[in-house]
């Protein structure tokens, strides 16, 4: 575990219900949303979790501050109003206006339902979720600056998890008894796999990484050699992601790790590897062949 890791989770120790407001920071992928839940279900309620990303305007405020007739059909309460806590995510894409009645509503601890003058308590607790601070309202960045937060750095500052993160993923999403592709017979990682994790970029922290090894653990219709189940399951992974990637290059590799195989079983016969594979022996002999 590197120092980063463990010294967030010192921090988390000390966090309870009654710690007052949290930001929990950091690029996409790093687990935000997961401690987010992990930390408002500490009671028997769920946390609502409000996600600014997607919700419609209108949506953003009825949820978030409640509305009175004539602004609704019915009274709509506040999810400030009535939960231990809520989760808010991306706030920095709700309008000015409703960033900095959110700000006062904090600062305050009252809530105003729109079409209403009646303050009410915000009693919650509020966990943030946030990406960057790029267009929070003065206002509300101010305030969020006094708050507790805790920041999840990226993978590509903490390399010497992400063998530990695979290895840890592999061995519970095995099936049975059945040998895990990426882990050898006494259940640690292959180094070779442990080699290409480590060249990565992980643009997409975590979730680009569970992506890539919940590929690498599906059943492929022949035994691959490593750097071909590795090719084989970057590219699925990059598919799911919508990353871009060359295909052609992905499949050539995909293809002599394939004719290799066969040719080692059959001790280096070209002959009889062609006829399992179904292909002429003079096809295969041009497939062995690098394409310049």
């Amino acid at each position: 575990m590197s120092p980063a890791i463990r010294a967030i989770e010192e921090r988390i120790g000390r966090v309870s219900p009654d710690s007052g407001h949290l930001v929990i920071s950091g690029e996409k992928g790093v687990g935000k949303g997961f401690l987010a839940v992990s930390l408002g279900n500490c009671s028997s309620t769920p946390a609502p979790c409000l996600n600014f990303l997607v919700l419609p305007d209108r949506e953003q405020r009825l949820q978030i501050f409640g509305a009175e007739p004539p602004e609704v059909s019915s009274s709509r309460r506040s999810a400030l109003e009535n939960s231990a806590t809520v989760i808010i995510k991306h706030i920095n894409h709700a309008p000015p206006y409703l960033q900095d009645k959110l700000a006062e509503a904090m600062l305050s601890k009252k809530v105003v339902r729109f079409g209403s003058c009646r303050d009410r308590p915000l009693s919650c607790r509020i966990i943030f979720t946030l990406r960057d601070e790029c267009s929070l309202t003065r206002n509300l960045a101010d305030y969020m600056g006094s708050l507790e937060r805790i920041h999840l750095p990226p993978l590509r500052e903490r390399p010497e998890e992400l063998s530990v993160i695979a290895r840890h993923y592999l061995l519970n999403s095995a099936d049975g008894d059945k040998r895990v592709r990426g882990l050898d017979d006494s259940g640690e990682l292959d180094p070779r796999l442990g080699e290409f994790l480590l060249a990565q970029r992980w643009e997409d922290n975590v979730r680009e990484l569970i992506a890539f090894l919940h590929s690498l653990s599906l059943p492929y219709d022949r035994e691959l050699g490593e750097p071909g189940k590795i090719c084989l399951a970057t590219m699925l992974s990059q598919v799911a992601m919508h990353a871009e990637f060359s295909l052609p290059d992905s499949l050539e590799i995909i293809k002599q790790q394939i004719i290799r195989s066969a040719l080692a079983e059959y001790a280096g016969n070209r002959s009889k590897a062609a006829r399992q594979l179904g292909l002429s022996e003079r096809t295969l002999r041009r497939a062995l062949v690098p394409p310049r």
